[in-house]
């Protein structure tokens, strides 16, 4: 995937997030591997998953992508 959603995470996840977390990766099922700096920032981003797949769904529409999970 050369162009995708990726290049959005700043703006998916807001300033607080941005520095200390990145996506990964998103395999052929639609599930996105996010990296994180910490375990605390992995449970935030967990504690707002629902909100945030919503806001990737905006984005991954452009590119065909799919994220399930």
């Amino acid at each position: 995937m050369s162009t995708t959603f990726f290049k959005f995470w700043n703006k998916i996840v807001g300033k607080k997030f941005a520095t200390c977390s990145k996506c990964h990766s998103l395999d052929k099922n639609g599930v996105l591997t996010v990296a994180c700096k910490n375990s605390f920032i992995s449970n935030e981003l967990f504690m707002f998953k629902e909100d945030l797949l919503k806001k990737i769904r905006t984005y991954t529409k452009r590119y065909k992508q799919q994220v399930k999970n």
